[in-house]
């Protein structure tokens, strides 16, 4: 029996039985649920309702004005133009081994179809781009970022680097109206609304994304470092004094007005404080830095 047994952070486990090579023909939402799910359309609503848990159902309003530098622009990104290569070598770099996405068509097909099909692809996607409708050390992780960027906070920054027009309008479409459903054994669960988000596994997702988080270092101290990848980010600083500690924790408030005030939140289980070279020695306290309620040694 499979079993999706909550964590303390309020996450499902899914625990295989061994030599499993198909869902078990009962599923329990916790060790103490009466009513397991049996039934094919009961299993994929259980798992649909997980996935739904993890969007980010916060109020989603564009932020309060003024709170995102409006970059000095010569020229506004109203729209872009795919060129016949770039489509061409974008699908030639398919890894046939993916699945397929949800227009069904497999990776292996779109690569060796690429000569013939990338012509008309890329009329396709300029036509949609055109008429704006459908990418001391502290380690930090944004807890299921992709899942919870909201989407007007997204479309306000997009707007705030240049984007605007057609193509703003064209992120919009991309963004927003969509749905998902969980199918298992060829039954489907309800469709649920996407309230948030970036889609992961698509080639354009990233992009929104690091816009998104690009300015989470905005208010922390010019001798305070940090480096982004995807949803982690490491802060270091050398602590040579109080002041320098001092700062440090200022930072670390900095960002957690960030995630506040955009609505992404730190996972500070996973946050993890590490010491490099033999100078790097703490100061005063054995707990002197903080996030959140979390104390860093």
């Amino acid at each position: 029996m499979l079993q999706l047994i909550p964590t303390n952070f309020g996450i499902f486990t899914a625990v295989k039985p061994r030599q499993a090579h198909k869902l078990p023909s009962t599923i329990k939402r916790d060790m103490t649920d009466p009513v397991p799910a049996t039934n094919p359309i009961d299993k994929a609503s259980l798992f649909n309702d997980y996935f739904y848990s993890v969007f980010n159902l916060k109020n989603d309003q564009p932020p309060p004005a003024g709170c995102h530098a409006i970059f000095p622009v010569s020229e506004c990104l109203s729209n872009i133009t795919l060129s016949e290569f770039e489509i061409l070598t974008t699908l030639q770099s398919l890894n046939p081994s993916k699945s397929p996405g949800p227009d069904a068509i497999p990776s292996r097909l779109l690569k060796e179809l690429a000569p013939d099909i990338s012509s008309s692809i890329t009329c396709i996607f300029n036509k949609s781009l055109s008429e704006g409708s459908f990418s001391n050390v502290i380690y930090l992780d944004m807890a299921k970022a992709f899942d919870k960027v909201p989407h007007e906070k997204l479309l306000y920054k997009l707007e705030m680097v240049g984007v605007r027009g057609q193509l703003l309008a064209w992120f919009r479409s991309y963004l927003t109206n969509r749905r998902r459903r969980t199918v298992i054994e060829g039954h489907a669960s309800d469709w649920r609304y996407v309230p948030s988000g970036v889609h992961q596994g698509s080639i354009i997702g990233p992009l929104p994304f690091l816009i998104f988080i690009n300015n989470i270092a905005v208010n922390i101290d010019a001798d305070t470092n940090i480096h982004l990848y995807a949803d982690d980010a490491k802060c270091f600083r050398g602590l040579l004094s109080l002041d320098d500690q001092d700062a440090l924790q200022r930072d670390l408030y900095s960002i957690e007005d960030w995630s506040d005030l955009w609505a992404i939140k730190l996972a500070n289980s996973e946050v993890l404080l590490s010491h490099f070279g033999a100078g790097s020695v703490m100061v005063g306290s054995t707990s002197l830095i903080s996030l959140g309620t979390i104390g860093l040694t």
